[in-house]
């Protein structure tokens, strides 16, 4: 299975996973095929949230339309795209060329802290930054890769197992971070019976099984 075929935008999504790429220079991504790449001539501000178990309509409408609502207050908006993910709201404002995103992203959190009361109590604080310059031309760019899937143990495992190694062998790409997915949870069940012919207890397998995870 390749990249491009699990690779799909959408604004709201059940089953989402978010990759954030994070490139070291502008020659680092010169042999990218041009439809993946956004406008990097254009300085941009990221406004990241997470409320976790929150379900992608939940977080789009009582996170994102506000955090999106908020950034319009900003002068020199280009465009702005929005994903709302189970967990996770990710608002990207482009500005115009020329703009200085060290300047956009100070009056962007000063607009999200306006509205950070308003935000469900139990969500992350939103994490704004940016990249660009007054130039338009970034030495540290980044770029977007929204997956959705009907199986989400599947996505997670497709991206940390095969997509993410992928990618990381690229040169260039200074980090990579994931939002969204699950984890894989082991659960066990103890058998008092069997724990006491072998002379054991709940809290030494508890031990055991944490020193081998570590």
């Amino acid at each position: 299975m390749t990249i491009a075929e699990f690779a799909t935008k959408r604004v709201v999504a059940t089953t989402m996973i978010i990759l954030f790429m994070v490139f070291s220079g502008y020659t680092a991504i010169k042999n990218m095929k041009q439809e993946l790449l956004p406008d990097f001539n254009f300085p941009y501000v990221v406004i990241q949230t997470k409320w976790t178990g929150a379900v992608s309509e939940d977080v789009d409408t009582q996170i994102t339309k506000k955090v999106e609502e908020a950034a319009l207050n900003v002068d020199g908006i280009k465009n702005i795209t929005t994903t709302s993910a189970y967990g996770t709201s990710v608002v990207v404002v482009q500005f115009n060329f020329g703009a200085d995103s060290d300047i956009k992203k100070v009056q962007v959190q000063s607009e999200i802290d306006k509205i950070k009361n308003n935000l469900p109590k139990d969500a992350d604080s939103p994490v704004v930054s940016g990249a660009g310059s007054a130039a338009g031309v970034s030495n540290s760019m980044a770029l977007f890769i929204t997956l959705k899937g009907a199986n989400e143990a599947t996505l997670t495992s497709f991206v940390n197992e095969t997509m993410k190694p992928r990618l990381q062998r690229n040169r260039g790409i200074g980090d990579i971070s994931i939002t969204g997915g699950t984890e894989r949870e082991l659960k066990v069940e103890l058998d008092p019976y069997k724990l006491r012919a072998f002379n054991l207890s709940a809290p030494e397998i508890y031990s055991k099984i944490q020193a081998a995870n570590t």
